[in-house]
């Protein structure tokens, strides 16, 4: 039940997320008085109007407009009436403030904008130096269901090891440049609504199966229930920070704080359950300790590189979904997580023995030399307790 809400309220969040457009960039037209030394401010532009003021070069105008191919309206605050100023003494300018600068001078955001400007510049680098350079339809959709079908067959926890690695490395360099060409492009050179909602519909597609293999992968080191849970934390934390850009642009920063007091946490807490379990080990003489010791190096590693690789995922999933309808994007992503969510705890179901147990760690053994006992756990010949996993694993309980 616990799971279910969870899941609900992901959904909820998710739908939020991308019910909306982020904060983007703005364009601003000015009118600027040059090509004199002062320009006369007409009642009318008629012939013979008369002169009710004058402005002196460099001026900008004040809400300007064109009123045909000669003249220019633009309020005078002073005289509280409409003037006209002949176009050949002004020049109009179109600047454009792009997301990053809107949010740092606009907002007061600091973080957000400069992790923007990172991200862009990590993403014009590799494009540049990516063999292919032009987006288009058909190189999408193949790059697609090349990774649809080899993360969907990698995402099983029977698959071995070293072969879901592979798969990962091997195919994170056609991942990344998707996701980098998206974040700059867009679907631009994509024609037609139908086209770019396949290619949508399949980079969803993809970052379930992404999902679903790095919790497989990842998760036999540390537990699958635990890389599940961790993906759709990371997942959360990703949505609020966009959520907060999107509905509550002074709030960005706070939630990407926030996000990293939970990781904080979140690993101090591990730390010290895993310091307590060395400690009874090595008090026991089990040399298994150090396979803990190794794994609390390797964990922060690991998890920071996942947290990477999906928010690279996302991050262009966000651009995409302002390139189509919000709403259908949003039923989409929907669906994806309710899909993600559950398919993951199918995934994991057979190594989550209760709610409370938040970690599957092993090593596991194949049962040999071991004896049922009338509580339903296995013992070997030293007394030491195994939990059945599945046919011909077993667990050891400390």
């Amino acid at each position: 039940m616990r799971r279910f809400f969870s899941l609900v309220l992901l959904s909820f969040v998710s739908s939020l997320f991308l019910a909306c457009s982020p904060a983007e960039d703005r364009v601003v037209h000015t009118y600027t008085i040059v090509n004199c030394k002062y320009a006369n401010v007409m009642k009318d532009t008629l012939p013979g109007s008369k002169v009710i003021s004058k402005v002196k070069v460099g001026t900008e105008l004040y809400l300007p407009s064109t009123e045909s191919k000669n003249w220019t309206s633009t309020f005078m605050s002073g005289l509280r009436t409409t003037g006209y100023i002949n176009n050949k003494y002004v020049k109009k300018e179109t600047t454009i403030i792009t997301h990053s600068s809107r949010l740092r001078s606009e907002y007061n955001q600091k973080i957000v904008p400069d992790l923007d400007e990172k991200y862009d510049s990590v993403a014009k680098k590799y494009v540049a130096a990516f063999p292919m350079k032009k987006v288009s339809f058909w190189r999408f959709a193949i790059l697609i269901a090349i990774g649809i079908a080899v993360f969907y067959g990698i995402a099983d926890v029977d698959v071995p090891l070293g072969f879901q690695l592979f798969g990962l490395i091997a195919y994170a360099p056609f991942g990344l440049w998707m996701a980098f060409a998206t974040h700059l492009y867009g679907f631009e050179d994509i024609d037609g609504f139908l086209a770019r909602l396949i290619i949508l519909l399949g980079m969803l597609a993809l970052v379930v199966c992404m999902t679903m293999a790095i919790t497989a992968s990842i998760g036999k080191f540390v537990g699958h229930n635990f890389t599940f849970r961790y993906c759709i934390a990371t997942t959360i934390g990703i949505s609020l920070t966009y959520f907060g850009v999107a509905f509550f642009h002074y709030l960005a920063d706070f939630f990407f704080k926030f996000l990293i007091f939970l990781y904080i946490l979140f690993f101090i807490y591990f730390l010290i359950k895993r310091a307590f379990r060395i400690k009874r080990l090595y008090e026991d003489g089990d040399t298994e300790w150090w396979g803990y010791i190794v794994e609390i190096i390797s964990i922060p590693l690991i998890f920071g590189a996942v947290t990477a690789f999906l928010g690279v995922i996302y991050v262009p999933m966000q651009v995409v979904s302002s390139l189509l309808l919000s709403q259908l994007s949003g039923l989409v992503f929907i669906i994806y997580m309710v899909i993600c969510g559950f398919t993951g705890l199918a995934y994991n179901s057979s190594n989550d023995d209760s709610e409370s147990n938040f970690y599957v760690v092993g090593p596991t053994y194949d049962g040999s030399g071991l004896t049922e006992g009338s509580d339903g756990y296995y013992y070997d010949v030293f007394g030491n307790k195994y939990k059945k996993i599945r046919a011909g694993e077993y667990r050891r309980e400390y």
